[in-house]
């Protein structure tokens, strides 16, 4: 049943993602964001929602529909299309910058491992939910009729593979696929720890801190107003996971900002935007939370992993990649690169069958 529940809650948020993706004005398709700006979108709209006007049990039933209405009738395939054309672009699909094969086995074989993963994972979480958090879950609770616990096992596993993939698209942004690939790797050692632990929040934390960061990234070029909105819609949701989880995330793209002082004054004007955005998304709740912003949590060490999750990645990111680059000779990489589906089916299998055998 667990694996019916992460099915049918990673189908609708990363389906929304893949065909909203289009739509997005980023120079390339970025799935992961994406998805995290459709999971933002319902949560961060249930809080503002709320905070505003009171709880209704059928609240998350509207926004999921006019998030799918929006993403199916809104035309982003199309709007996108229409995009290229008047510019002159005609691309080719493996020119559009789509995920490609060899990285989409490698999210499947991310997958299959969290979803291995996850039934390991421990059942009780001790921190008091933040309310972006507790009301997805109370949805799924009441929605699907399933324990808890293993609903909150399910969240926490679609949430670390959709980070993952997040924590891919930023990379992708950086420097190329290459690092993307190198960055998601990292991050797949360290996104369980928080999956085994029961640290959803946190999990959920990285996902919205990691798109909120590419469109950070993103603010030194001359951006189109729905960059800047959406930037801030993923602030807000970063904000509302934690305050501090969001200082982190500003505070590496600076380090980032500093290492790359280019387009600085278009920086810190699109940035400003995106600020003056995520106030005003939030306002309902930072007006109602008062001191408790500022409250550490009871075990700040799953905070501070959270937050060291992105800038980790992206060293040991740097450090993976150039040690391919310089150590692995031509040869090696061209036969690594042909043989990367036979290694992938044989991941996959692997996989499959521990999973068959440990929920026998």
């Amino acid at each position: 049943m667990q694996f019916f529940v992460m099915f049918i809650f990673g189908a609708v948020i990363l389906g929304a993602g893949a065909m909203l993706a289009p739509a997005l004005p980023t120079g390339q398709p970025r799935i992961g964001t994406a998805a995290a700006l459709a999971l933002a979108l319902v949560t961060g709209g249930a809080v503002f929602w709320t905070q505003l006007f009171g709880y209704d049990p059928l609240l998350m039933d509207y926004l999921l529909f006019a998030l799918v209405s929006g993403v199916v009738l809104g035309g982003t395939l199309s709007s996108a299309q229409a995009r290229a054309e008047a510019k002159g672009q005609e691309l080719t699909d493996a020119d559009q910058g789509w995920t490609g094969p060899q990285d989409l086995v490698f999210f499947a074989l991310v997958g299959l491992l969290l979803v291995l993963l996850s039934g390991f994972s421990m059942t009780i979480q001790s921190e008091t939910a933040p309310p972006i958090y507790q009301l997805l879950l109370n949805y799924l609770i009441a929605q699907l009729e399933q324990a808890p616990s293993l609903i909150e096992t399910s969240i926490g596993t679609v949430l670390a593979f959709l980070s993952a993939w997040a924590i891919y698209d930023v990379g992708s942004e950086l420097a190329g696929k290459r690092l993307g690939r190198t960055m998601a790797l990292v991050a797949v050692f360290m996104l369980p720890i928080l999956l085994l632990n029961a640290q959803f929040i946190w999990l959920m934390g990285v996902l919205y801190g990691s798109g909120a960061l590419l469109f950070l990234l993103r603010s030194g070029r001359q951006l189109a107003r729905l960059e800047l909105v959406v930037g801030g819609l993923l602030l807000g949701a970063t904000l509302e996971v934690n305050v501090f989880l969001f200082v982190g995330v500003v505070l590496f793209w600076v380090i980032l900002c500093a290492l790359n002082p280019v387009g600085t004054q278009q920086r810190l004007k699109n940035s400003l935007i995106m600020l003056g955005v995520m106030v005003i998304a939030t306002a309902p709740w930072w007006l109602t939370q008062g001191t408790l912003l500022f409250t550490m949590p009871e075990n700040s060490l799953w905070l501070w992993l959270a937050i060291a999750i992105l800038p980790i990645s992206f060293v040991g990111g740097r450090l993976l990649l150039t040690a391919w680059e310089t150590l692995i000779p031509a040869s090696v990489q061209a036969m690594l690169y042909q043989r990367f589906y036979v290694m992938g089916a044989i991941g996959l299998i692997t996989l499959i069958g521990a999973w068959w055998l440990l929920t026998r």
